[in-house]
């Protein structure tokens, strides 16, 4: 299954949820990350439930901290 990521196209294997797809990109919940999925934003609380599908263009944006 195809899913654009930051961009970038990966082949993952599917089906696959949310959760399932940072745990593979060796991404935690907990390291200040925001992910939308087709420009919408999937609440932290729903990443196990919320699925991938084919061609899902996925953005992981990280928390930065400074001035």
């Amino acid at each position: 299954m195809n899913i654009y990521l930051n961009g970038k196209l990966l082949d993952i294997e599917n089906p696959c949820s949310v959760s399932d797809f940072l745990t593979r990109q060796k991404l935690s919940a907990s390291a200040g990350i925001a992910v939308a999925v087709n420009n919408k934003v999937i609440p932290k609380e729903t990443w196990p439930d919320a699925m991938l599908h084919e061609n899902d263009t996925v953005l992981i944006i990280g928390a930065s901290y400074g001035g």
